[in-house]
C-alpha cells in the first residue's frame, strides 16, 4: 500500500516525481539520508539559512526559503496525500528523514516506519492486512488532528532553531503552513482529479487542528515568498 500511494503521489508532478512522493527507508540505501531528529548534529538548518542568505542577502527571504522547504517536506506532502488519497504516513520527528542535495535543499524525503493510515472508505480498509502496513482511522477529523500533531513535532524544533538564527518569529514560520497546505489542495484538484470542495475541507481540518494546538497558522504576517516581496532595504540578523 505504501509503494502504491507513493507512486500515485509522484504523478502529481510530471516535472519532478519526487515532489510529492515519499521513500520507504526500509528498501532504500540510507547514504545521504539524515534523520530529522538529529538535524542539530548536522547543523543543517544553520547551513541552509547561511547559504540562502549569502545568495540573496535578505534575512526574511532566506528564512522563508528554509521554512518552506521543511513545511513542504514534512506537512505539505502528507496533506497532499490526505487530500488526494485519504491516506497518510507518519511524519513524526523520529520517523522522518531528508536527503540533501548540493544546493542546500532536499531531493527526497522518507520514513523509517511505512505504516499507512487510511480512512474507512479506502479500498483496502476491510482487507486483512497487518497493523504494520495499515491502520484505519474513524474519519477525516481524527486523521487531520493526528497528522497535525505528528507534523508539528517535526516542524517546531526546526522553527525554533531558525528563529534564533534569523530573529524572525516562529509565528511567521507557522503562517507558511497555511499557504503550503492550501497550495496542495489546488495541485490535488488540478492534477489528481480530487474534488475541490473535499480537498479544501481536508486542508481546513488540518489547519484547524494546528490552530487548536496553539500554532498561529493564520494569525501572522507571512514571510516574503518572492524577491519582489522583499523590502529593498535589506537587514542583517
Amino acid at each position: 500500500m505504501f509503494a502504491e500511494t507513493s507512486l500515485d503521489m509522484a504523478k502529481l508532478s510530471n516535472d519532478d516525481p519526487r515532489m510529492y512522493s515519499i521513500a520507504d527507508l526500509g528498501v532504500h540505501n540510507r547514504r545521504r539520508w539524515r534523520a530529522l531528529s538529529e538535524l542539530n548534529q548536522y547543523s543543517l538548518v544553520e547551513d541552509m539559512f547561511s547559504a540562502h542568505f549569502e545568495e540573496y542577502g535578505d534575512v526574511k527571504y532566506a528564512t522563508y526559503l528554509v521554512t518552506s522547504q521543511f513545511v513542504h517536506s514534512v506537512l505539505g506532502r502528507a496533506v497532499a496525500s490526505f487530500v488526494h488519497k485519504g491516506r497518510i504516513w507518519d511524519p513524526y520527528i523520529t520517523n522522518f528523514y531528508v536527503r540533501t542535495n548540493q544546493e542546500w535543499g532536499f531531493d527526497w524525503v522518507g520514513v523509517d516506519d511505512s505504516t499507512m493510515r487510511v480512512l474507512p472508505d479506502d479500498r483496502y480498509a476491510d482487507a486483512d492486512l497487518p497493523r504494520s502496513e495499515m491502520i484505519v482511522f474513524p474519519g477525516e477529523s481524527q486523521m487531520a488532528y493526528w497528522l497535525a500533531g505528528r507534523a508539528a513535532s517535526s516542524l517546531a524544533p526546526v522553527f525554533a532553531s531558525l528563529s534564533k538564527l534569523s530573529h524572525c518569529t516562529t509565528a511567521q514560520m507557522w503562517s507558511t503552513t497555511a499557504r503550503e497546505s492550501s497550495y496542495t489542495a489546488v495541485i490535488a484538484s488540478r492534477f489528481g482529479g480530487t474534488c475541490r470542495e473535499a480537498a479544501e475541507r481536508r486542508v481546513q481540518l488540518v489547519l484547524g487542528a494546528l490552530e487548536h494546538a496553539g500554532h498561529p497558522v493564520r494569525r501572522s504576517r507571512p514571510l516574503p515568498s518572492t524577491l519582489m516581496d522583499v523590502n529593498p532595504k535589506r537587514s542583517r540578523p
